[in-house]
This record gives structure tokens, C-alpha cells and sequence, in this order.
């Protein structure tokens, strides 16, 4: 019997928790493992993507509300996910929240990168330390997958923000899986290139948010480039990775027998 197969069977029904469901790669990564015969508790921020989720998930979905930068609320809901577990447990934690922050470095407004920091960075590891009591109880059969991109190895100019914690992000996940190898429990590093995206109002809108948030003097120094960069990105997302093929590699990081430290997509 391999590895996977003995996972299934010891556990029954395997659960996972997955940051950022609401849409992208969270949202496929929740509705692919429902697909296999997982339990999943899908976080969302807001009521109509919870609602999305019910309509195109199963009976094994459970909707947790809870933004990844509120430690009380966090843990409020570890608590109640630890009740209806019980000895059970949590097979896998994706942490798969994320924002986008873009902009010259010289003229962000400090609290946008806070943001980005606190969403992609310290948002994911206050859920990780929350959860972390969950996935002991599996007795090393649990893995913790962390979402990164190919921004974690270099920077871009306007994507400073972004880079700056990805590549934040990818220090403390490599951290964290030489902390917890010793307890069995394996943190995987799942990597893509640009998302695709259904529609991009959503990126059009935070465009317009950033030109309006700009002074004029960064207008005059950037402007050109600025509006390429947004151009590339909408590019990029349209004809992108699709999250599809990603929830599938956190399928494979989640079941492999010998599950590798980073999965490329």
C-alpha cells in the first residue's frame, strides 16, 4: 500500500483548510480536493464567495469567514474546526491567501506595503501557528503547502511590494519545513508564474486605484512604464497558469508518497 493510499485509510475522510478560497488558486485548490474525496474548509472573506463555493462544491465543504490579518479571529476558528475534527485532525493546510500591491517602490503609501506583508507574509504564518495543533494530531501524516510565484526569486520594478514579500515568504516556509521535519509533518513550497483570471474588472479596478493613489510627480517620472507594466500583467493573467493546474500539483504535494520541497508549475 502506498504512502497515499495508507493516508486515505488511516485518516477516513482527509481534511484541509485553504486560505483564500474565495477565488484564483484557493477557490480550485478547495473545489479539486472536494473532487477527491476531501474535506475542506474553504476560508473566504465574504458572504457571495462563500456562496459560489456551496453552489459549485459538495457536502464535505465547510466555510470558514476569517481575514488571514485578524490572530483572534484566526484563532476563534482553529478552535471550532479542532471541535468538529476532533481526534481526526488536519490533513493538509494550504495557504493560499494573497493580495497584490503595485507601484513604485519610491511613492507606495507605507500602509499598501504593510498590507502586502501582512496579507502574503505574517497573515500566513498566523494561520500556520493556529493550525499547527490540527495537523499534530494526524501524527506526522500532515502537510503544510505554501503558495508562492516566480516573483519569490527576483524582483520586478512596480511588483517591488509583491517580490519583496514573496521572497520573504519562500525564507520563512524553507524555515518552517526544517523546523517541523522531525514531527513528520512536510511544508511544501508550490510555485507558479502568473495566474489566468475569468475577467480582469478585478485588475483594472486596482490599477485605477493605484494611478488615482499616486502623486503627480510619480506620474511624471514613471507614467510610460507604469502603464506597460499594467499592460504585461493583464497579459499575463489572461493568458496565464491556469489554477486548475496548480490545485493539481497541491493535489500531488498533498498524497505523494515522497513528496518533493517545491513543485514548479
Amino acid at each position: 500500500m502506498t504512502q497515499s493510499a495508507k493516508r486515505l485509510s488511516e485518516t477516513e475522510i482527509p481534511a484541509a483548510l485553504v486560505t483564500g478560497a474565495g477565488r484564483g488558486v484557493g477557490r480550485a485548490a478547495a473545489l479539486y480536493l472536494l473532487e477527491r474525496g476531501w474535506e475542506v474548509f474553504a476560508n473566504v472573506l465574504t458572504e457571495d464567495d462563500g456562496d459560489i463555493l456551496r453552489i459549485l462544491g459538495s457536502e464535505r465543504l465547510r466555510i470558514v469567514s476569517f481575514d488571514v490579518r485578524d490572530s483572534a479571529a484566526i484563532r476563534t476558528v482553529a478552535k471550532k474546526v479542532g471541535e468538529l475534527l476532533g481526534d481526526r485532525g488536519l490533513s493538509g493546510l494550504v495557504n493560499a491567501a494573497s493580495v497584490f500591491v503595485f507601484g513604485p517602490l519610491e511613492f507606495l503609501e507605507m500602509e499598501e506595503i504593510r498590507r502586502q506583508f501582512e496579507v502574503n507574509v505574517f497573515g500566513q504564518l498566523a494561520v500556520t501557528q493556529a493550525f499547527l495543533p490540527l495537523l499534530r494530531r494526524t501524527k506526522g501524516l500532515a502537510r503544510i503547502i505554501n503558495i508562492g510565484a516566480v516573483t519569490g526569486r527576483e524582483g520586478m520594478a512596480f511588483g517591488g511590494a509583491l517580490s519583496g514579500a514573496m521572497q520573504a515568504f519562500v525564507g520563512m516556509s524553507e524555515s518552517l519545513r526544517l523546523e517541523l521535519q522531525k514531527f513528520g509533518i512536510d511544508v511544501i513550497l508550490v510555485e507558479s508564474g502568473t495566474i489566468s483570471a475569468p475577467a480582469l474588472d478585478w485588475l483594472r479596478a486596482e490599477a485605477e486605484l493605484m494611478r488615482h493613489q499616486l502623486p503627480p510627480l510619480a506620474r511624471d517620472y514613471y507614467g510610460s512604464e507604469m502603464e506597460s507594466f499594467v499592460q504585461s500583467v493583464m497579459e499575463g493573467v489572461e493568458h496565464g497558469v491556469a489554477p486548475k493546474k496548480v490545485a493539481r500539483a497541491i493535489h500531488r504535494a498533498l498524497t505523494h508518497r515522497r513528496p518533493y520541497a517545491k513543485y514548479t508549475v
